[in-house]
């Protein structure tokens, strides 16, 4: 059986014809992550003078080898501050046709991204909830398939905090907020954000219902 460095070595002018630039750079990074390839680094035991040659890391961001260690620190920090309290999952996706924006505008669409988000959920919980929420934001470029497909988790806590009146609410029930009002609310946020970038976008996507998935992760740990 091959691996996956065999496999793409002789797939390889097949496979790159279907990558665009940044995508072949990433690959050929992980096709040699840890190979002879990569060069390396001889280690010698002080004591029994035993030598060890260990090869480099590429240290791509998409390598998984390279950033499990990272991901590991992550979700370690991340359950210290896992509160006493409900957890919900809220997702912000985009339509497929604001996904064809050229790669050199895409800092500027992933930033409208997070602030129209983060934003529109913001608003809602304190018009609807009477307070201010706190979450977790993680960009994820690709879907599942490896199919560019921007979009956001949020994990949120349910509760909400009131600073004027000094009150920590916490949510009861399964339900944090409306998915149709919070997708609307968002829809307009991110269009104007790009409107002030001057990113032509479809108008017919100001009448498009965009979605915004949000559901109860009981205490969270299983979202992370």
């Amino acid at each position: 059986m091959m691996d996956l460095v065999e496999l793409s070595e002789r797939y390889w002018d097949e496979l790159s014809s279907t990558l665009d630039q940044d995508q072949r750079r990433a690959f050929k990074a992980m096709m040699n992550c840890r190979q002879q390839s990569a060069g390396g680094s001889y280690y010698a035991c002080t004591s029994c003078g035993h030598v060890h040659y260990h090869c480099r890391s590429c240290g791509n961001r998409f390598c998984s080898r390279c950033q499990n260690h990272r991901a590991s620190q992550w979700l370690h920090r991340q359950k210290q501050r896992l509160l006493p309290c409900p957890y919900f999952m809220v997702t912000f996706t985009l339509p497929s046709s604001l996904r064809a924006i050229p790669r050199w505008r895409r800092k500027e669409m992933f930033d409208a991204l997070f602030m129209a988000s983060s934003q529109a959920l913001k608003e809602m919980c304190k018009d609807r909830l009477g307070g201010e929420c706190g979450m977790i934001g993680v960009l994820h470029t690709h879907g599942r398939d490896l199919c560019y497909h921007p979009h956001i988790h949020y994990i949120v806590p349910g509760l909400v905090l009131n600073s004027q009146e000094k009150l920590l609410r916490v949510i009861k029930k399964n339900y944090l907020v409306n998915n149709k009002a919070l997708g609307a609310l968002y829809r307009g946020k991110f269009l104007a954000a790009l409107t002030e970038h001057k990113i032509g976008f479809q108008s017919s996507l100001y009448a498009k219902k965009w979605n915004v998935d949000c559901r109860s992760v009981g205490q969270g740990l299983h979202a992370l």
